[in-house]
């Protein structure tokens, strides 16, 4: 029998963020002489990431065609031509609402199962201005129109699925609640490792904070360094490592200039080795201003950092008792308070496999479920 051939959507090129993570976890370990993936990218920009390296080495193939924001009728050409030219049996798309567009070329060539990826919740849950007000009844239409071309919804946690699907289609057949599951043992604890990473970054008898999330204003890095200065007020030994890229590091990096903190914060960019950075923190910052299911706090939690997040981010992600909540409305002094309150309460760490393969956020027991998915949705 020959693979299912099954076609990820995704907006941009690969970068190290949640979403890629998911998408990379599942061409790892699902069954590929059963499932053969391949990705379409909705943008022509040159892509030399390992990811990308990576994931052609296990037989995914990559196709680029114009972003819609660059020009919107060349991208719906160069979408129908896409079609016309490949076949898929199935079409996956993990772009929440603005999925549509795939969806609804291939429905358009006959694909006839087509799958809408809810990766987050509420985007803009409060709108302030005419532009938000905009985006905001924007995407509603863009949901209206994902749901009419979809035929099969999966969601990482029930209120990434209610934002995007709405209840009654969660509560039907067609619907798969997938957690974000990851390779727990992966990021499990280590003392060496830890002795290890703290000697490289120059953090021996450090208090270290860690975020790992890209520069863009959902991960709320603003927040992140009002907190960080607060907690350096008032103990000169506290670190920062801030581990991703994007749109917002340079105005960050002035902001941690002008704090007078740039020789207690260390900027490292996209790394591939997030497993041992985490061994080195003890704390995992992630003041989020939405989120669906996040990846890397998952990750922070099997390597059983002491977690303190906002209560913005999903229920759902909340694997292990170290991981705590806290209102984006209270000032930097409040959120500073529970990090050091945290630390004098979890003075050790230990290994949190067997509970996250309880919980079902190994990704092992969620693949097979996947795999499932996609044969009812295949018709097999």
């Amino acid at each position: 029998m020959n693979p299912l051939r099954i076609l990820f959507v995704f907006g941009c090129p690969l970068k190290k963020g949640g979403t890629e993570n998911v998408m990379i976890n599942i061409v790892k370990n699902i069954d590929r002489e059963m499932f053969h993936i391949d990705f379409l990218i909705f943008d022509k920009t040159p892509d030399t990431s390992d990811d990308k390296k990576y994931l052609e080495s296990l037989g995914c193939r990559f196709y680029q065609i114009t972003a819609r924001g660059v020009d919107r009728k060349r991208h719906n050409q160069e979408l129908d031509e896409f079609f016309r030219e490949h076949k898929y049996d199935i079409v996956h798309t993990h772009m929440d609402a603005i999925g549509e567009e795939a969806l609804r070329a291939a429905k358009k060539h006959g694909i006839k199962a087509r799958i809408a990826h809810s990766h987050n919740t509420d985007q803009l849950d409060n709108p302030k201005g005419l532009k938000d007000h905009l985006h905001r009844a924007y995407l509603k239409y863009e949901k209206h129109l994902l749901r009419r071309y979809a035929d099969f919804y999966v969601a990482c946690s029930p209120e990434a699925g209610k934002w995007l699907f709405g209840e009654k289609r969660c509560s039907g057949d067609n619907y798969l609640l997938l957690t974000n599951a990851i390779e727990s043992s992966k990021y499990s604890y280590n003392e060496e490792t830890r002795a290890e990473v703290r000697k490289e970054l120059g953090l021996e008898g450090k208090k270290v904070i860690i975020h790992v999330g890209q520069f863009r204003t959902q991960k709320n890095h603003d927040k992140i360094i009002d907190v960080f200065s607060e907690l350096c007020s008032r103990d000169e030994s506290y670190r920062l490592i801030l581990v991703g890229n994007g749109e917002e590091e340079d105005r960050i990096r002035n902001k941690v200039r002008d704090t007078g903190l740039s020789d207690k914060v260390l900027f490292l960019g996209s790394r591939n080795d997030v497993d041992r950075l985490l061994q080195a923190a003890d704390v995992f910052l992630f003041p989020s201003l939405y989120e669906g299911l996040s990846i890397a706090l998952l990750e922070a939690q099997a390597s059983d950092l002491i977690c303190i997040v906002s209560d913005t981010v999903s229920p759902a992600s909340f694997v292990t008792e170290k991981t705590m909540g806290l209102g984006l409305d209270n000032d930097s002094r409040v959120w500073a308070d529970k990090i050091q309150s945290s630390l004098d309460a979890y003075k050790t760490r230990s290994d949190r496999r067997s509970l996250f393969a309880e919980k079902g956020y190994d990704i092992s027991a969620q693949i097979k479920v996947l795999e499932k998915f996609y044969k009812k949705a295949a018709g097999i």
